[in-house]
């Protein structure tokens, strides 16, 4: 008779929303990672980092550094991912893989009955029911607000604000733009607020990172396929509306972007939105 496989019960997705409950590290790899729109679901996330990590060691212990992801194809690594059974995820305490599923395990305190003692008990949660984009904004959420108020680096909220425009606000435009997490990003970008309290960063990085689509053919192209034009219309008025550029304007910029097949009037009118900012 087989024997029949445990249930374990579901981590709370409400939970999740109301403050990120695992590691900052964890959340810092999802931020800086999924921004290129690398992974579909976290055990994808676990098992490529996983590979890309094994990748890292070899190349120290060959005594070489042939950058990130380029020594092993996409192939190689789905070859490696079929055959290998487990995968070393300690950096990201508490999860583990289980029947080629996503656990996490933690350990909790609670108070013994008629008693002044605790004792801890641990729980094993399943985490599949959990949508990847829900992980990706919560994640990316908390490691923004932790980076903004000081708690990676220990820096002033000046040196904070010019460091963003390199760590936070270049990966933000990346979402907003190239990946399918654009939408459910900029609800949650919108819901904290930050055009309020961080606009001149976001509009200088926005029109920087505008700047480097005009000189790049390839990407310039990528928003101009006809056969993308409704997703890519969709994400631009993404960009443009966190950027706080109103609708009507906004699709003005879309619409003219497509006919004269030129970012010149888009860079302009950043530029008009950060002249009050210049001294």
């Amino acid at each position: 008779m087989s024997k029949k496989k445990k249930k374990y019960p579901r981590f709370s997705i409400n939970r999740l929303k109301k403050e990120w409950p695992f590691s900052l590290r964890l959340a810092k790899d999802i931020f800086r990672l999924n921004q290129h729109a690398l992974y579909t679901s976290l055990r994808d996330f676990f098992v490529y980092t996983a590979v890309d990590i094994e990748e890292e060691e070899l190349e120290e212990e060959e005594g070489y550094s042939s950058g990130r992801n380029t020594y092993l194809s996409d192939s190689d690594k789905n070859e490696i991912i079929g055959k290998k059974g487990f995968w070393d995820i300690s950096q990201y305490p508490g999860f583990f893989f289980k029947n080629n599923k996503v656990h996490y395990q933690e350990t909790i305190k609670s108070k013994v009955e008629n008693s002044t003692k605790e004792e801890l008990t641990i729980k094993i949660y399943t985490l599949d029911h959990i949508p990847y984009q829900t992980i990706v904004c919560e994640g990316s959420k908390f490691y923004i607000n932790q980076f903004l108020q000081g708690s990676v680096v220990n820096f002033n909220a000046v040196l904070l604000n010019i460091l963003s425009l390199a760590l936070i606000w270049p990966p933000v435009f990346e979402y907003l733009l190239w990946t399918s997490f654009s939408s459910s990003m900029k609800k949650m970008l919108d819901n904290q607020n930050y055009i309020k309290n961080y606009k001149e960063e976001i509009l200088q990085t926005f029109e920087d990172e505008f700047q480097k689509i005009k000189y790049s053919e390839f990407r310039l192209n990528e928003i101009l396929t006809e056969t993308k034009r409704s997703v890519c219309e969709e994400r631009l008025l993404n960009v443009f509306l966190f950027s706080g550029i109103s609708e009507n304007k906004s699709k003005t910029l879309i619409n003219n972007l497509f006919l004269t097949k030129s970012l010149d009037e888009i860079l302009s009118f950043y530029q008009e939105l950060l002249s009050p900012f210049e001294t």
